[in-house]
């Protein structure tokens, strides 16, 4: 599997959970539910976020050193 295709699957799926957590908001709307956002759903975001940057980085890298090799 290319790094490309997990990246992909990656974003998909995060936006799948983005989508489950915001129709999950609407009818979970208390202290608790904002405290489970905080705590878990937005630290997921951000490294979501910071994969996805690191795994584009790594696929230029790599797609440098096969340059290189040749």
């Amino acid at each position: 599997m290319s790094l490309s295709t997990i990246a992909s699957q990656l974003t998909t799926e995060w936006q799948t959970l983005r989508q489950r957590w915001e129709d999950a908001t609407t009818v979970w709307a208390d202290p608790v539910q904002v405290a489970f956002e905080r705590d878990h759903i937005m630290p997921l975001e951000e490294q979501h976020f910071a994969v996805e940057n690191n795994m584009t980085r790594l696929a230029d890298v790599i797609a440098q050193a096969r340059q290189n090799v040749k």
